[in-house]
């Protein structure tokens, strides 16, 4: 029953971890986008880029150097954080208003 939950375990971390390279793509086409739009500031999406390549950095080298992945963790993840929240927070507070819509278009 133990090696069947530690592998349950284990299983599970690296389903996590592929998706986490799925995720990295769309946060780099999602930054790329925001980059060229006219309607966000172009540093969120150089700092989506950025994330989205820190997520890809983090997964696949948990699948190929295990050892690197535990010593770059925790601050691997850090400019993954900061993209994200300033993402939202320029979402959320600054918003895209109606009149950029149809003066870009």
């Amino acid at each position: 029953m133990d090696a069947m939950a530690l592998f349950s375990i284990r299983l599970h971390s690296a389903g996590y971890n592929i998706s986490l390279l799925f995720f990295a793509v769309h946060l780099m086409l999602l930054g790329y986008l925001v980059y060229r739009s006219a309607l966000l500031p172009k540093i969120v999406g150089v700092l989506l880029v950025l994330a989205g390549l820190c997520y890809a950095i983090n997964s696949l080298s948990a699948f190929l150097f295990p050892a690197f992945a535990n010593a770059i963790f925790p601050a691997i993840l850090v400019p993954c954080f900061l993209a994200e929240l300033l993402f939202s927070l320029v979402l959320l507070i600054r918003g895209v208003r109606h009149n950029e819509l149809h003066t870009h278009s």
